[in-house]
């Protein structure tokens, strides 16, 4: 069991240090918006956000316990707060990366929705 705590926790490390450091760079540069330097839509961010949702994309099964829920609605939170940080890197892309990136977004929901 353990195990798969750390198995969700590793990759979720990989995802909020980016985050920290775009919030960062834009306290740094005296910008009001988190610019995506770091945390950018990509195959790699993609592969990290699709194991770091492990636990929260199981939407049909309700959770035991009080601890259970604590955890659901702080990966659902997780969650939101990643892809608010991932939208302004779609601004930066041109349109032939753009499309693949969002086309392997949906992928990964779809897998997700359907599993």
């Amino acid at each position: 069991m353990v195990w798969i705590g750390i198995y969700i926790a590793i990759p979720s490390l990989f995802c909020i240090l980016p985050m920290v450091a775009d919030l960062l760079h834009g306290f740094k540069n005296k910008k009001l918006w988190f610019p995506c330097k770091y945390f950018t839509l990509n195959a790699a961010s993609l592969t990290v956000i699709a194991v770091a949702m492990k636990l929260p994309v199981d939407l049909n099964n309700s959770m035991a316990g009080v601890v259970g829920q604590a955890a659901k609605f702080g990966s659902m939170a997780f969650m939101c707060t990643m892809m608010a940080n991932l939208l302004p890197s779609l601004a930066t892309m041109d349109i032939k990366e753009l499309r693949s990136n969002v086309i392997a977004l949906a992928v990964l929901v779809i897998i997700r929705i359907l599993s």
